[in-house]
């Protein structure tokens, strides 16, 4: 299995909203949740994905954070 982690830690406890998006702008995975403490961590299953640039954003009550990765 082939997997990505994503790692947020918070000082906030309010909803957070994480979404996965490819190169054409598609939501390809996508989850939320409501910290109960402050480090949180994803684990998304990429083997079955093709391989590409997935840009992927988390949107809490402090902001937006943007990154991407290559799926090889």
């Amino acid at each position: 299995m082939l997997f990505r982690s994503v790692e947020y830690q918070t000082a906030s406890f309010s909803r957070l909203l994480i979404s996965i998006h490819n190169l054409l702008g598609q939501v390809v995975w996508h989850s939320e949740a409501t910290p109960r403490q402050e480090f949180l961590q994803w684990r998304v299953d990429l083997e079955n994905w093709p391989s590409g640039t997935y840009i992927g954003r988390l949107v809490s009550k402090e902001g937006t954070v943007v990154r991407s990765f290559v799926k090889r």
